[in-house]
């Protein structure tokens, strides 16, 4: 799982996932450039085959921001999420 925050300027930074989950860390916040800022995603916008889209805050001055997240699958989230929920398909 590959996890890049998007910041105003479309600028992106590799973030880091935090042992507990709840959050992802970045080098510096992009607003305030305070270090090693928690950011926390504030609910999923949508997702393409392998990418969550969602919207974001930097808990250190409430900078709005984006998250991306790239997990990794075969045959894309959708799939994915239908095996989790029901009957697998049949290949």
């Amino acid at each position: 799982m590959k996890v890049v925050v998007i910041d105003a300027g479309d600028r992106q930074h590799v973030a880091t996932i935090a042992e507990c989950g709840e959050y992802v860390t970045i080098a510096a916040c992009p607003s305030c450039h305070a270090a090693q800022p928690q950011i926390r995603g504030t609910g999923i916008t949508h997702h393409d085959h392998n990418t969550y889209y969602a919207r974001a805050v930097a808990q250190c001055c409430g900078a709005a921001l984006r998250m991306e997240t790239r997990v990794d699958t075969i045959f894309g989230i959708e799939e994915d999420e239908r095996v989790l929920r029901g009957r697998a398909r049949v290949y």
